[in-house]
């Protein structure tokens, strides 16, 4: 024989019914609406078949106030049953009509877009650096000579994040009095529309110094007893006309070289002025 095996309930499956949503669901509308309608007009007649008896009773009994009374009864109940069964019917619709749609959103989901306001990309801006300018020749300012030409290397650098384009320079070297040279630019600033512009180009970030050289009047006898005595000096002014991503721009350069005092030491330094690297948007 074959030994029998008793489950206990703890290892037994219990498997419980879920409501799914099956394809089909028009068809499976129809059968219940003439299911519904099927069992209204079977009630529908069972009432009606039992209110004409009784009145038939009713009258053979010459019970005309029961026979109609009867008869009422049975009409209301048989209007009862038709609205009861037009509003289940109209309900199970509107349940359906959710259920298809649930199902519609589960097999598609709704699609979802998301604009995300572009950010605006700031516009790239750098800027221009005039470092010390240095002599063409080493003993140039050691001290100043009858009938020299000073001549200036202006240097300037890359000193932003971003390429500088379209670099133009014009510089002028001019001895001034020494009391001027805190507003030399601001004096002398017209005399550089007569000068020809230096191109530079593009200069990319960061860039090493560069320089262009540039000269300035002779010296006669009193420029060099005025220069070596302090009482005049030599300056270089100049704007740098350049453009980047975000606009076009100017830069200035105001530098002086001029004798320390005392004068007899022969000590000569160069004094940035007030207006250097000062930068001005034009576009």
């Amino acid at each position: 024989m074959i030994p029998k095996t008793r489950l206990r309930p703890s290892s037994m499956r219990h498997f419980i019914p879920s409501p799914c949503i099956r394809h089909g669901n028009g068809t499976n509308i129809v059968a219940r609406m003439f299911r519904d309608i099927s069992i209204v007009a079977a009630i529908g007649v069972t009432q009606a078949v039992i209110t004409v008896y009784g009145i038939i009773l009713s009258l053979q009994k010459q019970r005309l106030r029961t026979g109609f009374v009867i008869g009422l009864i049975g009409a209301i109940g048989i209007a009862l049953n038709v609205w009861g069964a037009i509003r289940s019917s109209r309900s199970q619709q509107a349940l359906q009509t959710q259920v298809d749609r649930i199902q519609l959103n589960t097999e598609q989901p709704p699609k979802v877009t998301v604009n995300v306001p572009s950010q605006p990309i700031p516009k790239q801006h750098t800027h221009v650096d005039f470092v010390t300018p240095l002599p063409t020749q080493a003993d140039l300012f050691l001290p100043y000579r009858k009938g020299e030409t000073p001549s200036i290397n202006v240097r300037y650098r890359n000193g932003g994040d971003f390429p500088i384009r379209d670099g133009r320079m014009k510089v002028k070297i001019i001895i001034i009095p020494f009391i001027e040279n805190s507003i030399v630019f601001r004096k002398y600033r017209n005399k550089l529309n007569a000068e020809s512009s230096t191109i530079l180009g593009v200069s990319n970030s960061h860039s090493n110094i560069g320089y262009h050289t540039y000269y300035g009047p002779a010296l006669s006898d009193e420029d060099v007893t005025k220069l070596n005595n302090a009482e005049e000096v030599l300056c270089a002014i100049g704007i740098l006309d350049w453009r980047d991503d975000s606009g076009r721009y100017e830069t200035d350069v105001a530098q002086c070289v001029m004798a320390e005092q005392p004068v007899a030491v022969g000590i000569f330094n160069w004094h940035v002025g007030a207006e250097n690297n000062g930068e001005h948007k034009l576009l």
